[in-house]
């Protein structure tokens, strides 16, 4: 019943069956590195998306009220969703860092992303979060990465090895 779409094999067919069409279609190798790890970020009007590297699409139930809006974003290859009831599969190839924009109130239940051939570990940014800086060692340049369970403001502040402030952001 699943025909050629379960090309991984796995016995049902997801975004990572998806992902690896569409690569094979397009082949957008993108010189960015695979995503191994990705965070999704609730916001107060949707959901975003970080990660360590390149993903190549997303799949996620919300489940919600009569009164939850979806607008998805213009920036990913394909960003679609259907929505039975109250609740909504969201499905996104290649996407920017917004997944989706939303009014009302919503769960996020079931969520797979896939980059290349593999699945990428998915987190939901619940309280504070710092993540690992690249390049470490710290480089004249490095980016710092941290999430935040809602918008607001930080203050972050690096030390060198012997605990002196190298600088505040």
């Amino acid at each position: 019943a699943l025909c050629h779409g379960d090309v991984n094999a796995s016995g049902t067919v997801d975004i990572l069956d998806v992902v690896i069409i569409v690569d094979w279609i397009l082949n957008p190798r993108i010189s960015e590195t695979e995503a191994s790890e990705a965070y999704l970020v609730k916001t107060d009007n949707g959901l975003s998306l970080m990660a360590d590297g390149y993903v190549g699409g997303v799949q996620i139930i919300l489940t919600h009220g009569s009164d939850f809006t979806i607008n998805m974003p213009s920036d990913a290859f394909m960003a679609e969703y259907n929505t039975v009831n109250n609740q909504t599969t969201v499905v996104v190839l290649q996407p920017g860092s917004e997944l989706f924009s939303s009014t009302g109130d919503y769960e996020i239940g079931e969520v797979l992303a896939a980059s290349g051939n593999h699945y990428v570990n998915v987190t939901l940014a619940t309280e504070f979060n710092l993540l690992s800086a690249y390049p470490n060692p710290f480089n004249p340049r490095t980016n710092i990465s941290y999430m935040l369970p809602q918008d607001g403001f930080v203050k972050l502040a690096v030390y060198d090895i012997l605990g002196r402030t190298v600088n505040t952001l």
